[in-house]
C-alpha cells in the first residue's frame, strides 16, 4: 500500500444521517409567463421591429435559463424583431468562440433550442477610458440595435458593493470579453465596488439600449423573482434586488465543520466554483462570512463547467480523476484573465473518493470519533444533506433543520 492509503486506512467513516433544510419556498411556478409578462410590459421594448435585439447569456447554471432564453427569443419573434445570442461570459470557455459555444450548449442552449442565430465571436473595441485603463466592449454586442441582458442577481465571491453579480457585472465584464475581464480584474477585485459601476456608465454612453431581465433564486434553486429594467435603472434597483437575493442565499446549518465534502464544482454553480458566501473559503483576503471549515474535499466537476476547474484551489484534498477531469488550459486562461491563482492551485488528489476524505478527516481533528463532517451535492444545492453525529447533535428545529434520515453511509445517494 502506498503512504496516502496507508494513513487512509487508519480512519473509519463516521456514520451520517441525513438532514432537512427550510428555507424560503417561494417561486415562479410559469417562468416563461413571467418572462413575457416583464418584457412585455417594458415600454422601452415597445417599438422594436425589424430591429436586431441581441440577448446577453452568460456562464452560470441558472435555473432553467435555456427555458429564459427561449422565451425571450420567441418574444422577439413574435415582435417581429430578430434575435440573436451573445454569449456574455469573459473569459470562461478558453476565451475562444467554440470555447463560449461549447459552454452555452451545456447550458441548454443553441441556435435550434433558442431558435436565433449565435454570434460568438470574441471581437471587442475601445468604447472609452476609465481610471486610465481602456473599456473594452463587445463589437458583436455593439452592432445591435438593442441589447437585452439576462443574468442572476446574487452576492459576489471577490467583493462587496451596492450592485454585485449581476446585469451591471454582465454589462461590464461579461460583455468585455477576455479584453475587459483582465482589464477589470487588473484593477483589483477589492476596487470592483467602484470600477464595475465606472466602466458600465462609460459602455451605456456608447452601447445600443439596453434593457436586463434580472433573475432571483431562492435556495431550492428555483427562480423567484423576475423582473425586466431599463437600463437608467440599474443603479437604483440592482442595489434592492441584491438585498432580496442576500435572503434567499442558502448556508450551511453550522458555523463550524472540520470536513467538508463537496460532490461537485463548477462554473455553472459559481463564478468560483463552490460559493465562498457558503464554504468560507474565499480567493481574496478582504472578505469573510460563511462557515468555518477546516478541511474541503471535492469530488467532481458539473458538466456544465466544460473542464473549467477553477476553485480546486480552494480545495484541501481531491482524486486523481478529478485532476484528470480538468481541461488546465482553459482553467488557466479564465484564472489568469481574472488576475487570480489562488483558486487554480492543485490539493492533494487521492486515489479514491473514499481515501480522500479519510485524509481530510486524519488531518483535521485529532477526536477521529467526533470529527464534525457534512457531505453537500453543491453549494447551490443544500436543502438536503449529511452530517455526522457530532453536527446532528447541535442542530434543533429552531435552526430550520429537520433530521429524516439515519443513520446511513456517507457514501448514500442523493
Amino acid at each position: 500500500m502506498s503512504f496516502l492509503a496507508d494513513l487512509a486506512a487508519t480512519v473509519s467513516l463516521p456514520p451520517m444521517y441525513r438532514v432537512e433544510q427550510e428555507f424560503d419556498r417561494s417561486s415562479i411556478a410559469d417562468i416563461p409567463g413571467a418572462t413575457w409578462r416583464q418584457l412585455e410590459g417594458t415600454p422601452e421594448l415597445a417599438d422594436i421591429a425589424g430591429e436586431r435585439v441581441g440577448i446577453a447569456l452568460g456562464s452560470r447554471g441558472i435555473a432553467g435559463i435555456d427555458n429564459i432564453g427561449r422565451t425571450v427569443a420567441a418574444w422577439l419573434h413574435s415582435r417581429r424583431a430578430e434575435p440573436f445570442i451573445v454569449p456574455a461570459m469573459g473569459s470562461h470557455g478558453g476565451a475562444t468562440s467554440s470555447g463560449q459555444r461549447s459552454v452555452l450548449a451545456h447550458l441548454g442552449i443553441t441556435e435550434e433550442t433558442m431558435s436565433a442565430p449565435i454570434h460568438d465571436s470574441m471581437a471587442v473595441r475601445v468604447l472609452d477610458h476609465v481610471c486610465g485603463a481602456p473599456v473594452y466592449w463587445s463589437s458583436e454586442a455593439h452592432s445591435a440595435d438593442r441589447l437585452i441582458l439576462v443574468n442572476r442577481v446574487k452576492p459576489h465571491t471577490a467583493f462587496r458593493g451596492p450592485r454585485e453579480s449581476g446585469l451591471t457585472k454582465m454589462l461590464a465584464v461579461g460583455l468585455g470579453k477576455r479584453e475587459g475581464a483582465q482589464t477589470l480584474h487588473g484593477l483589483g477585485p477589492e476596487r470592483f465596488a467602484d470600477t464595475i459601476p465606472a466602466f458600465a456608465a462609460a459602455i451605456l454612453r456608447q452601447a445600443p439600449p439596453i434593457v436586463g431581465l434580472a433573475l432571483i433564486e431562492n435556495a431550492y434553486h428555483r427562480i423567484c423573482h423576475v423582473e425586466a429594467l431599463p437600463s437608467a435603472a440599474f443603479a437604483r434597483r440592482e442595489p434592492e434586488l441584491l438585498d432580496l437575493a442576500w435572503k434567499h442565499l442558502p448556508g450551511l446549518p453550522v458555523d463550524r465543520l472540520d470536513v467538508l465534502v463537496v460532490d461537485e464544482i463548477g462554473k455553472d454553480i459559481s463564478g468560483d466554483g463552490m460559493d465562498p458566501n457558503v464554504t468560507g473559503r474565499f480567493p481574496v483576503p478582504q472578505l469573510t462570512g460563511g462557515a468555518t471549515v477546516g478541511k474541503i474535499v471535492v469530488l467532481g466537476l458539473t458538466a456544465g463547467t466544460d473542464g473549467n476547474g477553477n476553485g480546486l484551489g480552494l480545495a484541501d484534498f481531491t482524486t486523481r480523476g478529478v485532476i484528470d477531469s480538468v481541461d488546465w488550459h482553459t482553467t488557466y486562461v479564465n484564472a489568469l484573465s481574472g488576475m487570480t491563482t489562488t483558486t487554480i492551485k492543485r490539493p492533494l488528489a487521492a486515489d479514491t473518493s473514499d481515501a480522500a476524505v479519510k485524509l481530510a478527516i486524519r488531518t483535521s481533528t485529532s477526536d477521529l470519533q467526533t470529527v464534525r463532517l457534512a457531505r453537500i451535492r453543491n453549494t447551490l444545492c443544500l436543502s438536503s444533506i449529511l452530517v455526522s453525529e457530532s453536527v446532528l447533535a447541535t442542530l434543533g428545529r429552531s435552526d430550520g433543520t429537520v433530521a429524516v434520515e439515519g443513520p446511513v453511509a456517507l457514501w448514500s445517494q442523493w
